[in-house]
């Protein structure tokens, strides 16, 4: 790709001229940026402006050179090169303290090995840019960046229900208004997710919110990918003429942007749908126009894509002379032997049958030898096999007679715990309604009579307020903190995502400082009562114990939904700790958590650990007709 050689000149200039070294090392980071798509000459720009930044202590401009040469490094595959340089980087972000640079440096070691494929270093290294992003109202684009690095590893590892979530957190972190271009991509990969699982329909209606983002945006490129995933799942679904519609559309995008590899991968995928129909006269129509692409490319891979449609095309129309025809071709591409290694692994497996043979042989002569001696092991063994066997049918009775007390046990067991869980929510649900209660009464009742006492002091002659007026006032505002306390009005009328937002509301204004975030995604419609007072009780819980033993300044409330399940995300940037002290606990905030979640058949994970800065409590609750 041609660079602007105006621009180039002009930075060579700087380089030469410059009064100040800082300003040279500018131009030299600028000059790597230019130059990424020619390896050698990013490398000694790099080389010499690093020179120049060692000499005169340039820290933030030996960063910025560190980061760029590997990212040049990483474009052409030189892994070991590029880890080099992004440590080089780290250590220059940790002398300037910037944390910032850090979370750059991490996340680009987390790419790099991602492309190696070491999934459990690249964890490590996205987890760790999380850590430095310690202001959650800040760097929003960079985290959900990181959360959607995430749940791409771990996808990359079909660990789908992880994959999703951390999808979901980058969502919910970003937002579909700030930042359309990321979220587009983001809502694409969690529509992979569906597809992966089957879930078509899902994955659709996922990649056409992601399509309108790209027509937002004006990306071109992500439109056509958008368009031809649609087409495919379409083309799965048994449906080809919704997904010949978007195919075409498509290959209408990639062929204005100039993309004629994927104009080819178009026509191969409508010509496959066409085949599946039984239509050979159109799917020849549009392999044919893939394979013109693929002449006019030169494409060793897409021509053997191409072949290998035509083959099956020609083989289910029973033209078997034009069949074996594409056959032929498409095995020429896509062996990656050649004649002589093909001949020289035949030679080897020749080689290994000829010894194979003559041990055969051997082995034969031997055979004759020892069977004398194996017929009498074998009666020996006999005697042997039969003692074990008495052995194991007596053993396994034993074991058949303690599986079936165990299981008698068990049963009665489960059966305790279904009563214990009965009387539970038969106790919280009569707390709850009497929480409801006496907030009414308090409401309807005492705070009418405060609320005429108030009136009558300030309606008395007295030119100035009394003390008693301002003992009322304050007992007035007790009482309305008391009544929200025990049942928020919000939460009755509103439902739980406009009561979690005046939770956070609240909490702001009354800690000044402490910074409470919030944020919701995907829930359109309330959630039964008892569900929504539930969850409000975990969530004030959960907060609570934040507040009173992490030392944390930022708490972060995330409320994401689908059809399937709700997830609540409570994340801080406290002391992390060990979540088996959990259960060790003398308190019974915990155990409230747990019994409140266990009636609803939800469940908490926290993701913490001492001497790591922040926590992370995620609760999954699938959304069933028990919800």
């Amino acid at each position: 790709m041609a660079q602007p050689s105006a621009l180039i000149d002009s930075l060579t200039l700087v380089t030469q001229q410059a009064p100040h070294d800082s300003q040279r090392v500018e131009a030299y980071i600028q000059l790597v940026i230019l130059h990424r798509s020619g390896r050698d000459k990013a490398v000694a720009y790099a080389e010499q402006g690093i020179s120049i930044a060692k000499k005169n202590n340039l820290n933030k401009g030996l960063f910025n050179l560190y980061n760029q040469v590997g990212i040049v490094y990483d474009l052409n595959s030189e892994f070991i090169n590029a880890l080099n340089a992004y440590e080089e980087a780290l250590q220059q972000a940790k002398k300037l303290g910037r944390s910032d640079m850090l979370a750059m440096a991490y996340t680009n070691r987390g790419l790099t090995f991602y492309n190696l494929g070491s999934y459990d270093k690249s964890l490590e290294q996205y987890y760790a840019a999380l850590e430095q992003y310690n202001d959650t109202s800040k760097h929003k684009v960079a985290r959900a960046s990181t959360y959607n690095n995430i749940g791409l590893v771990y996808s990359e590892v079909k660990e789908r229900k992880k994959a999703r979530l951390y999808f979901k957190k980058a969502l919910a972190t970003l937002g579909s208004e700030e930042d359309p271009y990321n979220y587009a991509a983001f809502i694409t990969n969690l529509a992979n997710e569906d597809s992966y699982d089957g879930q078509f329909d899902q994955a659709i209606a996922l990649y056409k919110e992601a399509y309108a983002k790209h027509l937002l945006t004006g990306n071109r490129y992500g439109q056509a990918l958008v368009l031809h995933n649609i087409g495919g799942l379409y083309q799965n679904m048994a449906k080809n003429d919704i997904a010949e519609v978007y195919l075409l559309q498509s290959a209408a995008v990639r062929q204005e942007i100039g993309d004629r590899y994927g104009v080819a991968l178009c026509y191969n995928l409508l010509s496959n749908g066409y085949s599946l129909e039984n239509k050979p006269d159109i799917a020849i129509v549009y392999s044919d126009s893939a394979l013109r692409v693929a002449e006019a490319l030169g494409s060793i891979s897409l021509y053997a894509k191409v072949f290998r449609q035509r083959w099956v095309i020609f083989r289910a129309a029973k033209r078997t002379e034009e069949a074996l025809a594409a056959h032929v071709l498409f095995k020429r591409y896509s062996d990656s032997l050649s004649t002589e290694a093909s001949d020289k692994r035949f030679k080897e497996v020749q080689v290994r049958y000829d010894v194979a043979q003559k041990d055969q042989q051997l082995a034969f002569n031997q055979l004759a030898i020892r069977e004398q001696k194996v017929t009498l092991q074998r009666r020996n063994f006999m005697l042997v096999a039969l003692l074990f066997l008495l052995a194991f049918l007596i053993s396994l009775s034993l074991v058949l007679r303690s599986r079936y007390r165990y299981k008698q046990k068990e049963l009665l067991t489960q059966e305790a715990l279904r009563m214990q869980k009965q009387q539970l929510e038969a106790v919280i649900s009569a707390q709850e309604a009497e929480k409801f209660r006496f907030a009414q009464d308090l409401h309807d009742g005492m705070g009418q009579l405060l609320t005429a006492l108030r009136l009558s002091l300030v309606k008395s002659d007295q030119p100035e307020p009394s003390k008693s007026e301002f003992l009322v006032e304050e007992l007035y505002v007790e009482l309305r903190n008391l009544a929200y306390n025990i049942m928020p009005q919000t939460l009755l009328r509103k439902g739980l995502v406009d009561a979690l937002r005046e939770l956070a509301e609240r909490l702001n204004s009354s800690l000044k400082d402490k910074s409470i975030g919030f944020s919701a995604f995907g829930l359109k419609k309330r959630l039964p009562l008892k569900t929504e007072q539930l969850l409000y009780r975990v969530v004030q819980e959960l907060f609570a114990n934040v507040l009173k033993h992490s030392s944390a300044s930022s708490i972060d409330l995330n409320l994401v939904a689908d059809a399937e399940s709700v997830n609540i995300l409570v994340e801080d940037n406290g002391n992390g700790f060990d979540p088996a002290a959990l259960g060790q606990s003398k308190g019974h905030g915990w155990a409230n958590i747990q019994s409140r979640l266990q009636m609803l058949g939800a469940t908490i994970v926290v993701d913490s650990r001492p001497g790591r800065s922040g926590t992370t409590f995620s609760i999954d609750l699938p959304l069933s007709p028990k919800a």
